[in-house]
């Protein structure tokens, strides 16, 4: 599964305990990076067991990034009920909160939601999902996740397929196209090429029958 951006937490001038968040925020995010996601998970689990609830709006931003490397790493850990469920939480707790950082923090939850659900066929909460992350970034994609927005359209046009939602699909596919024509970005290329094959053969489909 991929990996999505976690932007490096910004050291400022900080209380003691927004020090420590932020150091462990690193020291976690490091861990999941190099692979070791046990130990990841139990250092962003401290930080959210213990400052989810804090009242200091320092702590805000802080503790939703770990909320979100912790649902990563239960993710990477195979853990997807509850990698679900924290990712529920975190949807609930950054949900209308302005800046970049939710709004990314937004699109990376949803997306990661609705893979999970699109492997338990759960198709049309799936799609929710897609489409909830793809109007997030609206007029201004946030670049350093704008792979994740090009792969939401194929996934969101394969969960609408699995509903027979033929019209919608081929929508989305032809949204996915005209946002990226002509991208330099491995990535956003490889996502544009599937929506453009997936495009072709459903069209290919539908005129043999």
């Amino acid at each position: 599964m991929d990996k999505p951006f976690l932007m490096e937490p910004e050291m400022t001038d900080a209380s003691p305990d927004q020090t420590m968040i932020l150091d462990a925020l690193e020291q976690g995010l490091a861990l999941r990076r190099a692979g070791v996601s046990d130990g990841a998970l139990e250092v962003l689990s401290l930080i959210v067991d213990h400052f989810q609830d804090s009242e200091d709006p320092a702590h805000f931003e802080a503790v939703s990034r770990a909320m979100m490397g912790r649902a990563m790493a239960l993710i990477d850990s195979e853990a997807e009920d509850e990698a679900l469920e924290a990712l529920d939480i975190l949807l609930s707790r950054v949900r209308g909160h302005a800046g970049l950082v939710f709004r990314e923090l937004r699109i990376v939850a949803a997306y990661e939601a609705a893979q999970l659900l699109g492997a338990r066929d759960e198709h049309a909460q799936a799609a929710d999902g897609f489409a909830f992350a793809i109007d997030q970034a609206q007029g201004d994609e946030p670049a350093a996740i704008v792979h994740i927005l090009a792969a939401a359209h194929v996934k969101l046009a394969v969960a609408q397929l699995y509903q027979d939602q033929v019209e919608a699909t081929f929508a989305t596919l032809d949204r996915l196209a005209e946002r990226w024509p002509d991208s330099a970005d491995p990535a956003i290329r490889h996502w544009v090429e599937e929506g453009v094959k997936m495009r072709e053969a459903l069209g290919e489909a539908l005129a043999g029958k």
